[in-house]
This record gives C-alpha cells, structure tokens and sequence, in this order.
C-alpha cells in the first residue's frame, strides 16, 4: 500500500510540475559567419544524398541584421556538386547577392538554413530534378 501511494504521489507531482527539458547544444551558440562558424556549421552538417562535403562547392551568407538580430535571422548556405562549379570544393563566405542560383540539380545542389534562435538546421534538402 505503501509503494501504491508513493508511485501515485510521484506521478501527480510530475503532473503537476512538468520537468522541463532544454536542448543541449554542444558548444557556444552560432551567432555569426565566419571561417569559424562555418567549421562549426560544418561538423554537424550530413548532406542528403549521401555525398561528403568535399565534393561540394559550399557558399554561406549571414541573413538578417547584425546589429540587432531578429526571429529568422541566420545562415543561408547553397552547396554545389563540383561538377557543377568551376571553382575547386571549398568553403566560400559571400554577400546574398553573389549566392548561385539553381532551379533543379538533385542532390548535386543542396539547400541549408541554419536558424539562430533554434541552433539548428531548418532547412537541409536537395533540389528537385527539371
């Protein structure tokens, strides 16, 4: 009987006062873009497809205000096959304007959104196929 009210006590207490649970993020928060905060990206990033990042072309822009950070402000990020760019595979860090723009391509273009409120990737697909 004892067990029986100790059990129930434990439930109505958790109930009653939810534990609540934060997301672990390893290391600092991403807050900026550069040669650092790529690596950072860079390590938790598994592209679809199955493709490792150095066959890619990786083009990363910051998005938003940097003096007063906003809901949505990020990293935009575009990784190109390198079959699709001239330039060797590598990281490369540019304004939005100089971004590539590609309608289709499969898996050989994908697209990345690395969300600073989240800490997390929310958009991480493939290009559909023309």
């Amino acid at each position: 009987m004892a067990k029986t009210r100790l059990a129930f006590l434990a439930v109505f207490a958790l109930w009653c006062f939810p534990v609540q649970a934060e997301r672990v993020v390893s290391g600092k928060q991403i807050r900026t873009l550069d040669a650092g905060t790529v690596r950072q990206l860079e390590a938790r990033l598994r592209p679809p497809g199955g493709k490792p990042l150095s066959d890619y072309v990786r083009y990363y822009t910051r998005i938003g205000d940097y003096d007063s950070p906003t809901p949505g402000d990020g990293i935009r990020g575009v990784l190109l096959c390198k079959e699709m760019r001239e330039k060797t595979p590598g990281a490369h860090i540019v304004p939005n304007s100089q971004m590539p723009l590609v309608m289709d391509g499969g898996c050989c273009v994908v697209e990345l959104y690395f969300d600073f409120q989240k800490q997390d990737f929310t958009r991480l697909r493939c290009h559909g196929v023309a």
